[in-house]
This record gives structure tokens, C-alpha cells and sequence, in this order.
């Protein structure tokens, strides 16, 4: 099946020594590729290859040339070729099925054999299927640069661990030594348990170790304390490894960020009105559903006079019930405004600590600046001085 996308998206390098067959196969390629460099010959490929991918290296998709031609044939053009170019998808034609030449095929890494006369449809689809598996391999490896410079970005702001099954550190970066206040040989004697505060011991640090080992995420607050027995707060998420092969856990990896103490307060205030409005929605749902049914049994009980006296006694029902909501109604808003005030003051304690930061570094470069001018000073004068000591002894 083909992709008439892909291919349009393609540039390819044809060469065949015979007019009639370049021109009928060449018509196709144009119709099918966004571009097509024909070439005569061996010596013409070699040229046009140089000439097109000086500037461009990655200008051609894939080659399609014939193995049999004067002056140079396919598998000597495609050996000069393979000195700039390793990974270009290479098909060659021929008109035999020449045995004396698959050695060398296999040497120059010939991608597909296709004899005369060409089954168009199958040598399209090779070519599709060819220039997709280089695609797919330069996505891969974009994604893999993506990836080691968002873990740079990382490690510049977060403090990471690679922790194995048993709890101790194999690998830690800079910031979380610096957060822990431990070198980085000291870390790698440790576990997580021996930063874990003893307040949490039995309550967060349980309960990441059975997140973990059902292979699930896990986020949150966690009460860690220092070398120097100082508490600090990361928000912390822990993420299961497992070995490629065996898909077992073999360990976790895990990535903080420093949380004060007042942001930890605010949060865990934060957390408990959401909680109070989740639970305040339910009541309400109950609260409405139950209306619903009242209103119903109502309607039942007006439609058979029998009942009449009852009625009084539901509309008393739905009459509560609804005073109920309107106070549960107001209590959320009260909810939602504290939310409101507590990110506002949240986000104004954050911008203070940017601000606080950012002065602390423009007085750092600041001390820095005063302190190089002054050793250039120390230098000018100690440079005085020796020229004054000489002209002392003359």
C-alpha cells in the first residue's frame, strides 16, 4: 500500500545507461517523487551525488541505478558513493540475475535487487519501505537529542536520583547533593530512607514503596532532612524502572523540587478545601437526586387524591432539601474565593523569591566584577613595584 504523501515527500538519484528505460521509468519516478536527478552512467552518478550533497548532505532519499553500464558500473559508483554516504537506501536493477555480483551487493549494503523487467509496483513499494525505516530512524534520533536536553534542563532545576529495588542511591546529580547538603560519595552509601524524616516514615515513604512495586507512579509532598539534620520539603515524583528484557522493577528514579515550608502550609490548606468542595459536590448530587425522587413521589401522590394529605408533608421535604443546597451552594463559593485568595498570595510569595534570587545574583556578579577589577589593580601596582625596585638597584 502506498503512501502517495510520503513519496511525494522524496528526492531520488536514478541512474540507467539505457535511453528507453530511463525515459519510461523516469516518467514514472516523476509522477510518483518530489524530485528526480537522472543520471547516464556510473562516472555521472559519482558527479551529481558530490554536486547536489556539498551543501546538502542528506539531499537524496535513496538511489535507484542499474548494475550494468559503461565507463563505471552500479556497484563501483555505489562503493564511491558509500565513502560520503553509509545509510543512503540503494536499490540496483539488472537485467540477470548476476551471482558474481551479490558479495560485493552485500559489501557496498545494497538495499534491495530488482530484475529486469521492473515490477514497478513492488520496486515503489521497496522504496517506500526503505526511506521510512531511515525516517523513522532520524525521528528516533531527533527524539533522543530532544530528550538528553530536557534532561539537562532537568538537571538544572531539579534534584535527581536513581534509586535500585532496595532502596539505595546508584546515581545522583549536583542539586541533589547540594538540597541534601551529602557529597556525592557519601550519597551512593546511602538509601532514601536515611533522607526520609521520621515523621513520614510510616505514612509517605510506605506509601511510595507500594506505588513503586505495583509498577505505578507516584507524587507528593515529602519530609526529607539534611546532613546537618535541617528539615526541607521536596515535591517529590517517583518513577518505576524496569530491565528491558525481563520486565522486572529494577528500581526508580526520582525527581524533587524544593517546596518552603509556607508553600508546603498553603498546599496542604489548598488540598483540604478542594477535598471539602469534592465532598460538598457529592452531598449536593445526593441532595438533587433525592429532590428528583421526592418531586416524582410527589406527582404519584397528587395524581391519586387518597394521598392528598401526604403532599404537605413532601413539599416540607423538598422545601429543606432545597434550603440545604443553597447553603452547600454558598459554601462552595466560599471555598472557591479562599482558592482564589491563596494562589494569588502563592504566586506573590514565588515572585518575591525570583526577586530575592535574582538580587542575590546581580550582587554575586556585581562582588565578582569588584573583585576582578581588583586584582587587576593588585597586578598593575605589583608590576609598579618591581619596576620601581629596579631602577632602585641601578
Amino acid at each position: 500500500m502506498f503512501d502517495k504523501n510520503f513519496l511525494k515527500t522524496l528526492t531520488i538519484m536514478y541512474v540507467e545507461d539505457d535511453e528507453s528505460i530511463r525515459s519510461s521509468l523516469g516518467t514514472i519516478f516523476n509522477k510518483v517523487f518530489k524530485e528526480v536527478v537522472t543520471c547516464i552512467d556510473g562516472n555521472d552518478g559519482i558527479t551529481k551525488f558530490e554536486e547536489y550533497t556539498k551543501n546538502s548532505p542528506d539531499y537524496f532519499d535513496a538511489i535507484v541505478s542499474d548494475i550494468n553500464m559503461p565507463k563505471l558500473n552500479g556497484l563501483k559508483m555505489l562503493a564511491k558513493i558509500r565513502e560520503h554516504d553509509l545509510d543512503i537506501p540503494a536499490i540496483l536493477t539488472t537485467a540477470h540475475g548476476e551471482t558474481d555480483f551479490l558479495m560485493e551487493a552485500i559489501r557496498v549494503n545494497v538495499a534491495y535487487y530488482a530484475l529486469k523487467p521492473i515490477n514497478t509496483q513492488e520496486l515503489l513499494s521497496n522504496i517506500q519501505k526503505f526511506c521510512l525505516a531511515k525516517h523513522h530512524k532520524k525521528i528516533i534520533h531527533r527524539q533522543e537529542e530532544e530528550l538528553h536536553s530536557y534532561i539537562d534542563i532537568l538537571n538544572q532545576v531539579a534534584a535527581v536520583a536513581k534509586v535500585d529495588k532496595n532502596n539505595n542511591f546508584i546515581e545522583v546529580n549536583e542539586l541533589f547533593c547540594e538540597v541534601s547538603a551529602y557529597s556525592k560519595d557519601e550519597l551512593l552509601t546511602k538509601s532514601l530512607l536515611d533522607l526520609t524524616h521520621k515523621d513520614v516514615v510510616t505514612t509517605v515513604y510506605e506509601e511510595i514503596q507500594h506505588s513503586i512495586f505495583k509498577g505505578e507512579n507516584w507524587e507528593g509532598v515529602y519530609k526529607s532532612i539534611d546532613k546537618r539534620s535541617n528539615i526541607y520539603y521536596l515535591r517529590l515524583s517517583a518513577i518505576p524502572e524496569f530491565h528491558d528484557v525481563t520486565n522486572e522493577m529494577t528500581g526508580y528514579t526520582i525527581l524533587g523540587f524544593i517546596v518552603t515550608e509556607d508553600e508546603k502550609e498553603k498546599r496542604d490548606v489548598m488540598q483540604k478545601v478542594r477535598q471539602n468542595i469534592i465532598e460538598h459536590k457529592l452531598k449536593e448530587s445526593e441532595l438533587k437526586s433525592k429532590i428528583r425522587q421526592l418531586e416524582v413521589t410527589k406527582r404519584q401522590f397528587e395524581a391519586q387524591k387518597k394521598y392528598q394529605p401526604d403532599v404537605s408533608f413532601i413539599q416540607d421535604s423538598l422545601d429543606k432539601n432545597k434550603t440545604k443546597i443553597v447553603s452547600l451552594l454558598n459554601q462552595v463559593k466560599h471555598y472557591e474565593k479562599e482558592i482564589s485568595v491563596l494562589s494569588k498570595k502563592l504566586e506573590k510569595i514565588s515572585s518575591q523569591e525570583f526577586a530575592k534570587r535574582q538580587e542575590i545574583l546581580d550582587k554575586n556578579q556585581q562582588i565578582q566584577k569588584e573583585n576582578s577589577d581588583l586584582k587587576n589593580k593588585i597586578i598593575t601596582l605589583q608590576t609598579s613595584l618591581l619596576k620601581f625596585e629596579k631602577k632602585k638597584k641601578v
